[in-house]
């Protein structure tokens, strides 16, 4: 389905989004927040930084992905 290591060579493009809505809402609290569309963890990176304390759940079709995403935050539930 997805390659992950092709999707991370363009990370930087891929997270700016990430940073700039987590820029946006920093000062917000949240009890969960759920990363729809998480690819490997990229995203879900910068949510897990600005909200430490948040239980945070990230989701995507691609087992690949998701396993990629395990690798990088082993502490955050991927489905």
């Amino acid at each position: 389905m997805w390659n992950a290591e092709i999707y991370n060579r363009y990370g930087k493009e891929r997270i700016q989004p990430s940073i700039d809505l987590v820029a946006r809402i920093k000062d917000m609290n949240f009890k969960r927040i759920l990363d729809v569309g998480c690819g490997t963890g990229m995203s879900t990176e910068s949510l897990v930084l600005a909200w430490k304390s948040t239980e945070i759940i990230g989701v995507d079709l691609s087992k690949e992905m998701l396993k990629k995403a395990r690798e990088i935050l082993p502490t955050v539930t991927f489905i």
